[in-house]
């Protein structure tokens, strides 16, 4: 509760191309010539929407590189949840550095986030995987139209397009049914709404009204997270004053090629 808006932060390699263009035609199967970059997605846990996706033509590029641009500008105070791709002490200062968060002074401790909360969070962070399941797998992304970037960007667009006015359906139907989002199936939602609208009925009354009789509302499969809830009175609070912040040093070491073993290690 005390963050202005929570998001998750991952990418997703786009699906290789067929060899179809002059310069593809003599690249190996499967080389990484063939791959047409990925998507930087931030997605928004509380909306479920994309609040912002980005095309990175090196499909081997650091997530680090891409972050600093996807995570400007969000509302100071926000939480963002990424894995360990986006591992390091240089990167998590930068946000802190933006204009935007400048303002605001640090939380008073971790206090705010509840021990209960912190593996709820963990769990939330996988709806941006599912949310690039929907558009890869079910809306068809893993199949791409042509070879062309143009082609690719267009088909990235309309797919996300799609996947954003589903998002927001299943969440209509949930608020109506008064159910738990992720009990509304996404994938029967994507094979039955163009059935339903193209017999005149409307897809979102018809998942309401009948979707627990036809499965289409079920209960989720995902793991139900339980922690310990501990009253705050039960807490220690932190010493004051206590510093919050230190002077940054970071090591710069070198990524390249390690270096070669020493002449007396023998395997």
């Amino acid at each position: 509760p005390f963050a202005a808006g929570v998001y998750a932060l991952d990418e997703t390699t786009l699906d290789r191309v067929a060899r179809r263009l002059p310069a593809l035609r003599e690249a190996r199967a499967g080389a990484a010539a063939l791959l047409p970059g990925k998507l930087a997605g931030l997605f928004d846990l509380r909306r479920q929407q994309w609040a912002r996706v980005a095309h990175v033509a090196d499909p081997q590029q650091n997530e680090k590189v891409a972050a600093r641009d996807m995570v400007a500008g969000l509302p100071a105070g926000s939480l963002v949840l990424a894995d360990l791709g986006y591992f390091g002490f240089q990167w998590f200062d930068a946000p802190r550095r933006q204009p935007s968060s400048a303002a605001s002074p640090p939380p008073p401790a971790p206090a705010p986030l509840p021990m209960a909360e912190t593996p709820r969070l963990y769990a939330r962070r996988w709806d941006i995987e599912l949310a690039f399941d929907l558009i890869k797998t079910h809306l068809g992304l893993h199949l791409l139209w042509g070879s062309k970037p143009v082609v690719v960007l267009q088909q990235v667009w309309a797919v996300l397009t799609i996947a954003q006015a589903l998002q927001a359906l299943r969440l209509e139907i949930a608020g109506r049914a008064g159910v738990d989002p992720f009990e509304v199936s996404l994938p029967l939602l994507v094979e039955y709404l163009p059935f339903f609208a193209a017999r005149g009925l409307d897809p979102v009354a018809v998942f309401v009204e009948q979707g627990r009789a036809l499965r289409l509302i079920r209960p989720s499969t995902r793991t139900a997270i339980a922690a310990p809830d501990i009253p705050p009175e039960d807490l220690t609070p932190r010493p004051d004053p206590l510093p919050l912040t230190r002077t940054p040093r970071y090591a710069q070491r070198k990524c390249g090629h390690p270096p070669p073993p020493h002449p007396d290690l023998v395997e």
